[in-house]
């Protein structure tokens, strides 16, 4: 179809997505037998494979579980693009909450007694796991990699009010031997999230005044959705222009789009400015209750409102 940066999709009476076709710009690209010229970059039919006959003889759905997709489009390579799915490729608890996701490497998924994702278990030997407050925020984030002290923990500090404050990291120093402690970033805010202070420094045992350098300011451009479409840095370039350290413009649901998209310095936020879980997948995001795949416009889970309703 050439139609570029077009998406179209059509939907079940219960608003389950059929049928998703996603476009680029005419372009080259490489994939797993190639290279290839177009525009298409999906063209998916989801099959959802819990069905029941009614009495009218016609086939009906059970539930909304996702079983497996079909992509018809060549899978482009390096862009966290979904290909073809085997068979029954996502599995759920009896709550309706996945519990594997094949294609992605997701080997087993657990999960807190709030729907929180609790552990992710990776096909690689990657474990992610996840801790939680009381008002069920983010507390810490493990991404543990197969290896000796190679394991990386962001801790998630907030105010008495529930708003995030900074975060800080902790990881294995191979040179000097130890596990250090790091203040990653400072959040920024007016009447919502202006960007971050991008500390980086290593916490030591005798405090020192923290640095104010322009360069380590991050501002953050969101469009009326939430989304951070442009990260500026605090100082301007020799042309006396702003320094943009990613620009992002989304499709629907939240991939970023192939050619309108470029980073040179990772920014922890993005679609509607929820945080990035790409170590969970390219395209996984969390979000206040529950976690996101925007590469399908699926939901980890079900929705957590229907307890507060």
């Amino acid at each position: 179809m050439n139609d570029p940066y077009g998406v179209h999709l059509t939907y079940d009476a219960n608003g389950n997505i059929k049928t998703l076709i996603r476009n680029t710009l005419n372009r080259t690209f490489t994939h797993g037998g190639g290279t290839a010229t177009g525009t298409e970059m999906d063209n998916m039919t989801y099959t959802y494979p819990n069905r029941t006959t009614d009495y009218n003889g016609k086939a009906q759905k059970t539930n909304n579980r996702l079983g497996h997709v079909v992509d018809a489009a060549l899978k482009e390579a390096g862009l966290g693009d979904i290909g073809t799915q085997s068979t029954g490729n996502y599995t759920y608890d009896s709550k309706g909450r996945i519990t594997a996701d094949e294609s992605s490497g997701i080997t087993l998924l657990e999960w807190t007694v709030y729907d929180k994702v609790k552990k992710i278990s990776k096909s690689n030997g990657t474990v992610v796991e996840f801790t939680y407050n009381s008002k069920q925020q983010r507390q810490t984030k493990k991404v543990a990699p197969i290896g000796v002290n190679t394991a990386i923990t962001t801790i998630y500090s907030y105010d008495a009010s529930g708003i995030l404050m900074a975060t800080y990291e902790q990881s294995y120093n191979t040179g000097s031997s130890t596990w250090e402690y790091k203040l990653n970033e400072q959040e920024i805010y007016g009447l919502s999230r202006l960007g971050s202070y991008a500390v980086n420094e290593v916490l030591r045992g005798t405090a020192s005044p923290a640095s104010n350098a322009a360069a380590k300011l991050r501002f953050e451009i969101s469009d009326h959705l939430g989304s951070v479409r442009a990260v500026v840095s605090g100082v301007k370039d020799a042309s006396n222009s702003p320094t943009i350290l990613s620009l992002t413009d989304y499709t629907d649901f939240g991939m970023q789009m192939q050619g309108r998209s470029f980073t040179s310095e990772a920014y922890r936020y993005g679609y509607q400015g929820s945080e990035k879980d790409n170590e969970t997948f390219a395209g996984a995001y969390t979000t206040e209750f529950r976690m996101l795949d925007v590469r399908l416009g699926r939901w980890f889970s079900p929705d957590q409102r229907t307890k507060f309703n």
